[in-house]
């Protein structure tokens, strides 16, 4: 009985413990987040005295002649303002008599600084719904948030969307890969299907790079061209291209070879290698692409033409339409043998897009349907850049080393 006792009271000694550390916690970071708050304080009001003495051109106190004084210091107001740290109570903001002097530390009628909205986008930009977004920087800033701000400060993205479509591109592209992925969208009608056309490049410098996206109504030629023209007339004229990887669609493959008629264009291998598979039997379909693996990785052209034949010998009999698939297409599915060794795995596929694809549809996977065309592009904007920080960290070592 008196194991059982000592038992329990431990029990009730170390529950007590626990609750006493996790107040001391709690007391701590209390303390640490005030004298945070207390430090930003001081650095924003500093900052904003500081800019208003260079404003008006004199120190206080300094002696300067009465026809020297353009404006007045007058004083202070106070606004409450909402930091990574929480909300700030009654921030001085320096004023001056005349109104010749305003603040650009904490702008008219802002209530957030800049990090601020800035991660609150990110949250957003990452997936997070704008509910679960608002929750997330009510927790972070201990402010209330609604959605419809979320919503707004998204919107204000705009402009950075437009001027990624509208910059000027430099011609120094050695290969490009050309691909479209299917979005949800809402519209007049309800919820419709439009594509988001891609574009990626390597440099001749070895990074791979984002050229443009486009979300248009359908995968067609006229949609592929016009986007393509735009391209060219920004200036990417292809002086440098060696391959353009592009899949199977036919309105692509015509708006490729009217804009950039001279440039040698591969087939990907993993979309006919998906076509070939879709006309066998499952049970076929491993022995199928480790012959067609020894084609597209022969050493040269010849051995791969003589990979072909064997494989068709085999296959044609067992299904003519699968074998055909592949022999339709052979001539644009060889084409990388004409590059360097070193360079041909980087142009048999469209994968570097494949890559980038995941990226968006991590991102857009929780959005049942993005409200308009425009909330799309900005969701395809931050991630895509997401995935060119990345690529602008690595240099392809196939490119840069002497083949």
């Amino acid at each position: 009985m008196s194991e059982r006792f000592l038992s329990e009271g431990i029990l009730a000694l170390r529950e007590q413990l626990e609750e006493r550390q996790a107040a001391l916690r709690e007391a701590v970071n209390e303390e640490v987040m005030d004298r945070c708050r207390h430090a930003v304080r001081r650095t924003l009001e500093q900052m904003m005295e500081w800019e208003r003495d260079q404003a008006l051109g004199f120190a206080p106190h300094q002696r300067v002649s009465q026809g020297q004084r353009p404006d007045h210091r007058n004083g202070y107001y106070h606004r409450d303002v909402v930091t990574s740290t929480g909300v700030l109570a009654a921030v001085a903001v320096p004023r001056s008599r005349r109104g010749s002097y305003q603040t650009q530390v904490l702008p008219r009628y802002q209530r957030r600084l800049q990090q601020v909205d800035d991660t609150v986008r990110e949250i957003f930009l990452g997936g997070a719904s704008t509910r679960r977004a608002a929750r997330i920087a009510e927790l972070l800033t201990r402010d209330s948030m609604s959605p419809q701000t979320v919503s707004r400060l998204c919107q204000s993205l705009g402009a950075a969307v437009r001027a990624f479509h509208s910059r000027e591109l430099s011609d120094d592209l050695l290969y490009l890969y050309l691909d479209g992925l299917s979005m949800r969208v809402k519209g007049t009608w309800g919820v419709s299907r439009r594509v988001l056309l891609v574009v990626v490049g390597i440099t001749t410098s070895g990074y791979r790079s984002l050229v443009d996206f486009c979300l248009v109504p359908q995968e067609t030629k006229q949609h592929w061209l016009r986007f393509l023209e735009n391209l060219y007339l920004r200036g990417l004229h292809g002086a440098a291209l060696r391959c353009i990887t592009t899949d199977g669609n036919p309105g692509l493959i015509a708006a490729v070879d009217t804009v950039y008629p001279s440039i040698p264009r591969q087939r990907c291998w993993v979309h006919k290698m998906r076509n070939v598979g879709n006309r066998l039997r499952k049970d076929q379909r491993a022995q199928a692409k480790a012959g067609m693996a020894k084609i597209y990785s022969a050493p040269t052209r010849a051995q791969a033409l003589a990979a072909f034949r064997q494989w068709y010998a085999h296959w044609h009999p067992l299904d003519p339409e699968a074998a055909d698939c592949l022999r339709r297409d052979l001539p644009e599915l060889l084409t990388v043998f004409t590059l360097p060794a070193a360079h041909r795995v980087l142009m048999r596929t469209t994968n570097p897009l494949e890559r980038a694809f995941v990226e968006v549809r991590r991102r857009s996977k929780l959005i049942p349907a993005f409200t308009n065309s425009a909330s799309c592009e900005r969701l395809c904007l931050s991630a895509l850049g997401h995935v060119q920080a990345s690529w602008s960290r690595k240099r392809l070592p196939a490119i840069t080393q002497k083949t």
